[in-house]
């Protein structure tokens, strides 16, 4: 597990053909990778809601990340402020590069939360996992279709290699959904393993592959390139995929409801505070990735105005749906369960009774 959390082995870039692929995929289970309803709903998030509590007297919880987002800043940045020693915890970021590597430790119990992609916890529950997504932190996709300059369609891409993660992972999942709503068939790409989301981007931009979904932080880097464009974001083309929320085990929300409403409350926090000081939040940014400012200010200036973050945590039952769908496309899923059986909305109603709904400025 150790591995899984701190790199990436190193493996070759397998392609399949039509019949591999589909093997692989229906075998892929809980290898998904992390991450669409939207909430919406403007106010001013309180920096504060108590008394400061001390790490020596503060409840130590774990919460699994995939590592290397920007999108972390929006949390780390709660954390900085103090939002998370309001709820008397004291938060330890731990970093995984996949979402089913996530799953499987919080089943584990070596997590108290996991902020990954929802498509792992259905699989999970119907082989008999007992977790549920229990808020939306980011469900929106801030993704884009990066593909070579003579690409100028998706129908141009059949036959041409696509770079993903492991066949059934959430990178797959976007692709075989993405032309799925086009009409297309999904089989007729050449898939390349590549791994993470930003390593299948340099692939494209090393002309390793001819096209692949990433996050829309390189978009400022693929308009300065020759050879690179985004062809398109794929969120116009899928509004209703869930993408990022926060998990835990059915155990720990029935037992311990108090310590996971206080985790999501800081996090709701966090994601506020963010939305309305934006300068603090390409601050920390730029402190923690190194990246050119610009490049940090169109991202955060991009998933503000796509409403990419979700401050009141809402999660939208018909896109837990339309993300089992796509499970079952993509070969990791018999059938679609019920909302009750992935999700309860119990607790992030507790957040929303506290904190009030946030309104987002027009």
């Amino acid at each position: 597990m150790t591995d899984e959390r701190v790199r990436h082995r190193r493996r070759s870039a397998p392609t399949w053909g039509r019949r591999e692929f589909l093997l692989a995929a229906g075998a892929a289970g809980l290898g998904l990778m992390a991450g669409c309803a939207r909430p919406g709903s403007t106010g001013q998030s309180p920096t504060t809601s108590g008394p400061q509590v001390s790490t020596a007297s503060a409840t130590p919880v774990k919460a699994g990340v995939i590592a290397g987002l920007t999108e972390n800043v929006f949390q780390l940045l709660g954390e900085e402020q103090g939002f998370f020693r309001d709820e008397g915890l004291d938060v330890e970021f731990v970093e995984f590069q996949a979402g089913g590597p996530m799953v499987k430790a919080l089943i584990a119990g070596e997590l108290d939360v996991a902020e990954a992609g929802f498509g792992p916890v259905p699989i999970s529950v119907a082989q008999g996992a007992a977790i549920k997504l229990i808020g939306a932190t980011k469900p929106g996709l801030n993704f884009a279709l990066y593909t070579r300059e003579d690409i100028n369609r998706l129908e141009d891409l059949y036959g041409r290699t696509v770079g993903i993660a492991a066949p059934g992972s959430f990178l797959h999942q976007l692709m075989v959904a993405l032309m799925d709503v086009r009409g297309l068939d999904s089989t007729q790409l050449n898939y390349v393993n590549i791994g993470s989301s930003p390593a299948v981007f340099r692939a494209v931009l090393a002309g390793k592959v001819d096209a692949g979904p990433s996050t829309i932080d390189w978009v400022p880097e693929a308009s300065r390139s020759q050879d690179v464009k985004e062809l398109l974001y794929i969120d116009e083309y899928l509004p209703h995929y869930f993408r990022t929320g926060l998990i835990a085990r059915d155990g720990d929300i029935q037992n311990r409801a108090d310590l996971l409403a206080g985790i999501m409350t800081a996090w709701a926090r966090s994601i506020r505070y963010s939305i309305d000081h934006p300068d603090e939040w390409l601050a920390l940014a730029e402190s923690k990735t190194g990246r050119p400012r610009d490049e940090l200010q169109f991202v955060i200036d991009w998933e503000t105005q796509h409403k990419i973050v979700a401050p009141n945590l809402v999660i939208d039952p018909e896109a837990t749906r339309f993300v089992q769908e796509m499970n079952i496309k993509a070969g990791s899923q018999d059938q679609v369960l019920p909302f009750e059986r992935v999700a309860t909305a119990a607790l992030q109603q507790r957040v929303v009774d506290k904190l009030g709904t946030y309104q987002w400025k027009s």
